[in-house]
């Protein structure tokens, strides 16, 4: 399979780019889970800061507070679950565009082979030499 500079140059430029949408789709994972790790912390915060209240005996109204820590949590699980729906969509077109590549691939092989057979093969020389 001889490629020519132009087609290999193509194919570089189409890695590069792929290379760089990955790039950008992993650091956009990253700031979600930086701000999943936020809230999961200001519920802990706010978790340690009841303890701390009940330890101490303070007279925390814990009517409003439990609501607020529910709420938090609610929060939290409702954007885990939908962060992970997110990635399970996202790995789903990564595997359906790899099934396009392959395919791509395996249609550009069979080109390949046909057009050697075709130009290299002793029959079909001898074949255009009688046709011609």
């Amino acid at each position: 399979m001889k490629r020519s500079v132009g087609e290999i140059s193509d194919h570089m430029k189409e890695v590069s780019t792929n290379v760089g949408e990955i790039n950008d789709e992993m650091r956009e994972v990253s700031e979600n889970i930086g701000e999943t790790s936020d809230k999961k912390s200001e519920k802990n915060k706010k978790t340690q800061e009841l303890r701390t209240d009940l330890r101490d005996g303070s007279d925390t109204d814990l009517t409003s507070t439990i609501p607020e820590i529910r709420r938090i949590h609610l929060e939290v699980c409702i954007e885990e679950e939908e962060k992970e729906k997110e990635e399970e969509e996202e790995e789903e077109e990564e595997e359906e565009e790899e099934e396009v590549e392959e395919e791509e691939k395996e249609e550009e092989e069979v080109v390949e082979r046909t057009r050697h057979i075709q130009t290299q093969h002793p029959f079909n020389t001898r074949l255009k030499h009688l046709l011609h």
